[in-house]
């Protein structure tokens, strides 16, 4: 007979939220793809079984959650509004029966963090609150733009949930009700739009200790049956087209001319007419300036250290990143010049600086002069008038700070 495995208790650690998955197959099964549901028991809260009243409490115990309070305003049976304020006015809200809200409550920040570390999310990304809500407190049909795990630690709520093929994967939220539909939305989501709860809906009894992922965009509805806490920790999506915007703006900039005033904005013809002679060309040349984008033109550089780009060096063949950038500063003088090297991705910036012959900083500037489409090597670097040690020495240290990096010749 094959022995039980018994529930680990909860922790501020996704491992523990996954059980009995692994977060290999976590990932593989539900990871923005299907919601998860595993009910654990009020024996296996863990970290957070001290969260919400206790019996010696007296009745203030919100006081100390920390955090920003906000209370939900509803009309028409959609949520229209959010009512921030302290923790000593929502305390009053709570005690009258009024959902609240706390964004980021000290007691889940670790969640967050683990959150954002285990899956190797943007931490400015990830969120957390607490849902205080009284007996038969609802939530209507709708979806979000973000992937949300949900621990029940006191009460009873029930969650419906449906799969969203109206508009999956969006970037923005609204309720299955709520009429005109955003046209941020309508932009990829031009069907007819659904008037009742989804035919595939499916109904989750939470009780303390429920485990629950929402992926983005799936519509969702809750009901309170009893005075409930749920602690809700949240990713809010950043898309490839967010990136890959970020780093287009980046790559026009450079050029003065897409720094310049827009017009035409109006309904002025003759400044339309202006707008057209001037953008248009430009419009024209993005396909040149984008041309040899590259994986780490959009998510950064890889890091690297200069002893592992030494070998086969005078081979090889580079590009300019996107995400990296060069600065002469002016703290230097003379011969030598102070060069400042930063390199960026969607989690970290980076910069080292170096005190350096000017030789040295004239063919770093060469070097972000180039366009990502450009190649370039070891030979350019010394028509530059570098000797060869000092080419090899500027290439691993441009290519150690995330600037430039090999690429197939």
């Amino acid at each position: 007979m094959s022995q039980m495995m018994e529930s680990p208790p909860l922790g501020h650690d996704v491992e523990t939220w996954v059980w009995p998955l692994n977060l290999t197959q976590f990932r593989n099964l539900h990871w923005f793809q299907q919601p998860f549901i595993r009910e654990r028991g009020p024996s296996s809260l863990g970290a957070y079984a001290d969260v919400g009243p206790r019996a010696s409490d007296d009745g203030d115990w919100l006081l100390s959650l920390g955090g920003s309070p906000q209370v939900p305003i509803f009309a028409n049976g959609r949520l229209v509004n959010k009512a921030s304020m302290s923790l000593a006015d929502a305390n009053k809200f709570y005690h009258a029966n009024q959902t609240v809200h706390v964004e980021n409550p000290e007691c889940l920040m670790l969640s967050a963090q683990a959150l954002a570390r285990t899956f190797d999310l943007p931490p400015s990304h990830v969120s957390c609150n607490l849902y205080l809500s009284s007996r038969d407190c609802f939530t209507p049909m709708h979806f979000d733009a973000t992937d949300t795990f949900v621990i029940q630690l006191r009460g009873t709520k029930v969650w419906r949930i449906a799969e969203n093929s109206t508009a999956p994967l969006p970037l923005g939220h609204t309720g299955l009700l709520q009429r005109p539909v955003p046209p941020a939305i309508r932009n990829y989501a031009p069907n007819e739009w659904p008037t009742e709860i989804p035919a595939n809906t499916r109904e989750i009894v939470a009780t303390p200790g429920t485990v629950l992922y929402v992926p983005r965009g799936f519509w969702h509805a809750t009901e309170t049956r009893s005075d409930s806490i749920s602690a809700h920790i949240h990713y809010r999506a950043v898309c490839w087209a967010d990136l890959v915007e970020d780093m287009v703006h980046r790559v026009l900039i450079r050029r003065p001319e897409w720094r310049r005033n827009a017009f035409g904005l109006g309904r002025n013809p003759n400044e339309r007419r202006r707008a057209e002679v001037e953008l248009g060309p430009m419009l024209s040349q993005i396909a040149e300036e984008i041309a040899g984008l590259s994986v780490s033109d959009v998510i950064g550089p890889v890091e690297c250290d200069e002893l592992d780009i030494q070998e086969g060096q005078r081979n090889a063949v580079y590009k300019r990143v996107a995400q990296g950038g060069i600065g002469i500063e002016s703290r230097s003088a003379g011969e030598t010049k102070h060069v400042r090297l930063m390199a960026s991705t969607p989690l970290v910036e980076r910069a080292v600086e170096y005190e350096v012959p000017k030789e040295f900083a004239n063919a770093c500037l060469w070097i972000s002069r180039r366009r990502l489409s450009e190649r370039f090597g070891f030979d350019d670097i010394c028509r530059l008038g570098l000797s060869e040690k000092d080419a090899e020495e500027l290439l691993a240290t441009v290519a150690a700070a995330g600037i430039i990096e090999r690429v197939e010749g």
